[in-house]
């Protein structure tokens, strides 16, 4: 339900309420994840393996449950315009368009294949500011740190690695182990919503799985890797209410995004993602 209401310097605001936003991620090589300012560690993918620099091409995996969606952002807080509402990035699930290429001390290499979905010990969010320009639409501001874990897989033998650039800690404990399934509850618990992870497309019950922390997996232990945020800013995207939804106007979004670049979807997500079981 959208409606007038509350004033701001004398000016009858526009309510706009609570939601989530849902975006898909075509495969057209426009979005990347770029390692230059923060590469994967060396070791990460075995002894000998080197640092890994490159920009990696992204599609969109969609959600379960979410129309297509591959993304999926809520806004948490109602807002009478002008106004601003905290931000949760609570779907996220990309996948590389091609195998990366590790190479190694030895000369030989690798091809692993890459998924990135959402930190399972920190929270991505940010911050939204929406202004009124037309008592059914305008502007908005925001900001997003986006705090990724990446998957890989390698593709001669389904061996998995696992980068959670939120894990600043002692890291991952092996899947399966009960210390995995105290920190994953401690994880869920420190976040405002249960997040929905990326899997590998390559992963099956039979893969090896060897999680891998930001320090340990380097022979620097000061280095930070991938850890820095995905930072993701707008200016001045517009915005419109449509049978009251909420609804960032494409191609603009796409400036938010950057490295990312999703469009939004028809229609709003389906299925709220803290709902899922």
């Amino acid at each position: 339900m959208v409606k007038t209401g509350g004033t701001t310097n004398g000016a009858t605001g526009v309510f706009v309420p609570k939601g989530y936003d849902t975006f898909t991620t075509p495969s057209d090589g426009n979005t990347y994840h770029n390692f230059t300012d923060g590469p994967i560690p060396a070791g990460l993918f075995g002894t000998g393996s080197n640092a890994y620099s490159g920009a990696v091409p992204l599609k969109g995996v969609p959600l379960p449950n979410q129309g297509g969606a591959d993304t999926v952002i809520q806004r948490n807080e109602d807002v009478t315009t002008p106004g601003t509402t905290s931000l949760t990035v609570v779907g996220l699930s990309l996948a590389s368009v091609s195998p990366l290429q590790i190479t190694f001390a030895d000369s030989h290499t690798e091809d692993w294949n890459m998924a990135v979905g959402l930190s399972q010990y920190q929270a991505s969010t940010g911050s939204m500011t929406i202004t009124d320009t037309s008592g059914s639409g305008g502007k908005f501001d925001s900001m997003l740190n986006i705090i990724p874990r990446f998957t890989f897989t390698r593709v001669s033998d389904g061996t998995v690695k696992v980068w959670d650039t939120g894990n600043t800690g002692r890291g991952a404990a092996p899947a399966g182990t009960l210390e995995a399934s105290r920190q994953a509850s401690l994880a869920q618990s420190a976040s405002l919503i249960k997040p929905c992870i990326a899997v590998a497309q390559t992963e099956n019950p039979t893969s090896r799985v060897q999680s891998v922390n930001q320090t340990s997996a380097t022979s620097n232990p000061d280095a930070t890797g991938g850890g820095a945020p995905i930072k993701l800013t707008s200016s001045g995207t517009p915005w419109s209410l449509s049978g009251g939804v909420f609804r960032p106007t494409p191609p603009s979004e796409e400036d938010r995004w950057r490295k990312h670049m999703p469009s939004p979807t028809p229609t709003p997500c389906q299925t709220p993602i803290g709902a899922q079981p």
